[in-house]
């Protein structure tokens, strides 16, 4: 194929620069960009933001040979159900202006706008969509709905009928999908599932030591601060990790509640806040500088997290949930799982760890190993000798 459209719609791009440039605050767009030596041009379709700073959207979007489609700004998926006069109509137009004008189509899986897209390259046999379900969008959707109990459930509800109705529509165009831990969902729906991988790491990221003058930590974070990605329950477990020191990389809008918390359980001294850190050099130091990475999370997919930590050779202790049972391996050979939510059983494992001799040491060969396989590049020429031969 000679083009390739990618549709990003669960981050923001920033509007133009001066120089006519488009940014976001996505790093994901690092793997989009990679498809252009396997492709003759690159499309990126997404909403568009006003530009506030440089360091909120510090990843160049565009560039030769990738170009960019700019959809309305809406902040959150229910926005597009909220006010569809609002978005529905630019959106429309410039589906269906771009898509007939590619070769094959990268698609979230389940996303509404995505849906419509996969309409649309129905009655047009010449693209080759294909798409990627990375976690269990419906129970995100659920925890991240605003208001009650009443309201996250109808809104899981609805998040289940449209990934099902998208699933039918790629049963009877049969899209190939792509997705690590979703593989018995995909299979449940009759799609054909290719086993992916995510992580944003070069090879070239691996073959050298990044000094930032970064103080080691014993245990570290890293991503996005909201309720689901289960911090607070990290900083429960750490009253019981005496001396344990915790550094957090991210923003979000639970970070104030996380230091208020860390103040109140008498563990601030032992907590580091970063703030957001761009993919790069001073990401890769803080992964350097510490003992185990963590992912507490109440729900996920296949965290880019978790394989960025072990391709710099560090164990990680996880929730058992979405992808990371897969990860982490059937035996605990790359770290360790715990139940979700249960504080008790996080801070007995980051005890052990941290303190039983050798428990570190005899994973990071198997972490490192595995982390290093799911190189950038392997992954974009995977996906696109697929979508050259499907």
């Amino acid at each position: 194929p000679r083009s390739l459209g990618l549709d990003r719609r669960s981050r923001r791009l920033s509007d133009r620069d001066e120089a006519g440039r488009y940014w976001t605050d996505d790093p994901m767009v690092r793997f989009l960009r990679a498809f252009r030596p396997h492709f003759e041009h690159v499309v990126l379709i997404g909403r568009v933001f006003a530009r506030k700073a440089d360091t909120v959207a510090p990843y160049r979007a565009d560039d030769d040979g990738v170009s960019v489609v700019a959809l309305p700004p809406y902040e959150r998926v229910h926005n597009l159900a909220l006010r569809p006069w609002a978005f529905w109509p630019a959106t429309e137009r410039a589906l269906l202006a771009t898509l007939p004008t590619l070769d094959a189509l990268w698609l979230n899986f389940g996303h509404p706008v995505s849906y419509r897209a996969l309409q649309i390259c129905a009655k047009t046999p010449k693209i080759r969509p294909f798409a990627v379900l990375r976690g269990h969008y419906d129970r995100d959707a659920a925890f991240r709905a605003p208001g009650g109990r009443l309201q996250r459930k109808l809104t899981g509800m609805l998040a289940t009928n449209l990934l099902n109705r998208f699933a039918r529509l790629a049963v009877q165009r049969d899209v190939p999908c792509v997705g690590f831990g979703t593989g018995p969902r995909l299979k449940a729906y009759g799609l054909r599932h290719i086993p992916m991988v995510s992580s944003l790491l070069d090879a070239s990221d691996l073959q050298r030591t990044y000094d930032d003058d970064v103080a080691r930590a014993d245990l570290l974070v890293v991503g996005r601060l909201a309720r689901e990605k289960g911090v607070d329950l990290l900083l429960k477990a750490l009253v019981a990790v005496p001396g344990a020191t915790l550094r957090v990389v991210g923003g979000g809008e639970e970070e104030s509640a996380l230091r208020t918390q860390a103040r109140v359980l008498g563990i601030a001294d032992r907590v580091w806040f970063d703030g957001p850190i761009p993919f790069g050099p001073k990401l890769f130091a803080r992964y350097q500088a510490t003992s185990l990475v963590v992912i507490p999370s109440r729900t996920e997919g296949a965290p880019k997290a978790a394989f960025e930590a072990m391709a710099f050779g560090k164990p990680v202790v996880a929730s058992r949930v979405g992808g990371l049972p897969d990860i982490i391996g059937a035996n605990d050979e790359r770290g360790a799982l715990v139940t979700v939510g249960d504080t008790e059983e996080l801070a007995k494992t980051l005890q052990i760890a941290l303190h039983e001799r050798d428990w570190i040491q005899s994973r990071v060969d198997a972490a490192r190993a595995f982390g290093r396989e799911v190189s950038l590049q392997r992954q974009v020429a995977k996906i696109a000798e697929f979508v050259s031969e499907s």
